[in-house]
Parts: C-alpha cells; sequence; structure tokens
C-alpha cells in the first residue's frame, strides 16, 4: 500500500518514512535505510530529522554484524537537534547508555571556564512617584450637574 501510495501520489517525507519503518519492521534493513535517507533528506523539521535518526540507529544496531559506531552517531545526532522530542531524547540517551556505557550529561559544555567568584547582587533604590490628590475641580461630577 505504501509503494502504491508513493507511486500514485505525492512523494513525501511522511510516505518514505513509513516505507521505512514497514521494511524496518519486515527485517529488510537495506532497504529500511533506503527510504530513511531519503525521509531524512526530504525535511528540514528538527522533529522529523530526529525521528528518521531514531529510526536508522535502530536499523543500524539490527544489522549484522551491528553498526554500533554509526548507531551512537545517529543518538547523539538526536540530542544535538534542538527540535528532538523528548521521548527521542530519552530513547538516544537510553541506547547510548547501552552501547556506551556512560550516560549522556544534560548540562551544556562550556569552552570557557567558569568564573571563580559568585557575583554579588547590587540593588539600587529609584523614588517611588508621588500620588497627588485630585482637585475638586479635576473631579467630573456625578450627578449630570455642572458646577
Amino acid at each position: 500500500d505504501l509503494l502504491n501510495a508513493r507511486r500514485y501520489g505525492v512523494e513525501t517525507y511522511a510516505n518514505h518514512y513509513a516505507l521505512g519503518k514497514a521494511y524496518y519492521l519486515v527485517g529488510d534493513f537495506r532497504e529500511a535505510l533506503q527510504w530513511i535517507n531519503l525521509s531524512i533528506s526530504e525535511t528540514l523539521v528538527e522533529r522529523r530529522v530526529a525521528e528518521g535518526y531514531v529510526l536508522r540507529a535502530l536499523v543500524y544496531e539490527s544489522l549484522t554484524p551491528p553498526q554500533t559506531q554509526d548507531a551512537i552517531l545517529n543518538w547523539r545526532w538526536i540530542l544535538d537537534l534542538k527540535g528532538s522530542s523528548p521521548e527521542a531524547r530519552a530513547l538516544a540517551e537510553e541506547h547510548l547508555f547501552q552501547l556506551t556505557g556512560v550516560r549522556p550529561t544534560r548540562a551544556p559544555t562550556s569552552a570557557s571556564p567558569l568564573p571563580s567568584a559568585t557575583p554579588t547582587r547590587t540593588t539600587t533604590r529609584t523614588p517611588t512617584p508621588t500620588r497627588t490628590p485630585a482637585t475638586p475641580a479635576s473631579i467630573p461630577p456625578t450627578d449630570g450637574i455642572t458646577p
């Protein structure tokens, strides 16, 4: 059905991703990779790119022999994308731990050293405006009578 949809419809990310997933599920990993790579190349939406990386990493892990380094790269790329879904991030962290034995850190790394002293906050007070009471001439009449 997916091949017919592709043949008679518009080629889309969703169709190519679905084909990659279907081939992965039936164990045709080489064919799955072709469709997954095509789907990734057809989108700029980071969430979709991350979905493609997830599927591609799973395929790399399923190959005989597994292509562990390629899988690790894809899992790391998921963590690098700001638009990755929380589910994709959690899956990437878990697989990276299983493959490397190291849990990825969530804190960004800094190229510059951290300051040694804690900055102190200084507050300055600014004068607060004072309210002047309204004069009777500026208060509009409430009974409809003009003074």
